[in-house]
């Protein structure tokens, strides 16, 4: 079995299928794909949104998570990333040029602070309202953890860049992110949240 977690772009090149339907990826011959993107035979995103029906919210008596307002503190966006390289798009300006605008804390490598491990760093995050969720490369369907973590685990708001907004909306709780490339400027992006 094929499987990889990396993109397209990254870990090139995808699988394609010959004409008896062996997958052939790095000259190897396989019988099946597994991975995020749909083509894959076995389909494994990196999360999934499924909603309760009413009737299923009735029979389990499902109580609403209540989700803590945020402290105020001096940023209301967060960064987390030690890969500040770019070799497919500059994330890492993008992230320091966004921080101008909208006030905005980065951790590790990339950024001027450090982030506990585990549920320790989990928490430093759960602070802010907006987390930038930005892709190391921009393509079709990668919508790694950092989107899923974003939500379910910082209680944020995710900033995103990657896969197209089609995507997002397909995998996506309803108006659960904002899409960075709606947005004409870094400036209009972040005007939006200006205080």
């Amino acid at each position: 079995m094929f499987s990889t977690a990396e993109s397209a772009i990254t870990s090139p090149p995808f699988p394609n299928s010959n004409q008896n339907g062996q997958i052939i990826a790095r000259g190897l011959h396989f019988n099946m794909s597994f991975g995020y993107h749909p083509k894959f035979e076995v389909y494994a995103p990196f999360g999934a949104y499924i909603p309760w029906t009413e009737q299923q919210r009735e029979n389990l008596n499902i109580l609403k998570r209540e989700i803590s307002p945020k402290p105020r503190i001096d940023a209301v966006g967060a960064w987390a990333s030690s890969h500040c390289h770019y070799d497919y798009w500059n994330r890492t300006s993008f992230a320091h040029e966004l921080a101008k605008h909208l006030p905005t804390h980065m951790f590790g490598d990339c950024g001027d602070k450090r982030l506990p491990r585990n549920t320790a760093g989990d928490n430093v995050l759960k602070k802010y309202k907006f987390y930038l969720a930005f892709e190391n490369v921009c393509c079709s369907y990668y919508i790694s953890e950092k989107f899923w973590t974003a939500l379910a685990d910082y209680e944020a708001v995710p900033i995103v860049v990657g896969a197209s907004r089609a995507e997002y909306e397909k995998v996506a709780p309803p108006n659960s992110f904002i899409y960075a490339d709606d947005f004409g400027s870094v400036q209009d992006l972040a005007g939006l949240w200006s205080e």
